[in-house]
């Protein structure tokens, strides 16, 4: 969803700025906010699922989930691969603003 920005936005300044300058602000807030954000959730979440690894994690309830460290490895992943469609969204902008690579005629 956020790689094909189909994530509810409230751009209500920004809908009357050219799309350059919408741009610009999408790098500015991806780099100082998001890409940020995606690292400190996956720096805190290494050790939280180490940790579940290590001891083997199991669920305390009767008959419930086994191995529960693989359930928490998806913080992990998920934010891993957000983080991805953030640096795929910033070299988006980037191209905008820059013109680099001119798009193909068809």
């Amino acid at each position: 969803c956020f790689l094909h920005d189909g994530h509810v936005r409230v751009d209500v300044l920004a809908e009357h700025f050219r799309p350059r300058t919408r741009a610009a602000i999408e790098v500015f807030f991806t780099l100082v906010f998001f890409l940020p954000f995606c690292y400190f959730i996956l720096q805190y979440a290494w050790p939280f699922v180490e940790r579940s690894y290590r001891i083997n994690e199991i669920s305390a309830a009767p008959g419930g989930l086994p191995m529960r460290w693989i359930i928490k490895s998806f913080i992990i992943y998920a934010f891993a691969l957000l983080a991805m469609a953030g640096v795929a969204r910033l070299i988006r902008a980037f191209a905008l603003l820059t013109g680099f690579p001119r798009p193909r005629q068809t």
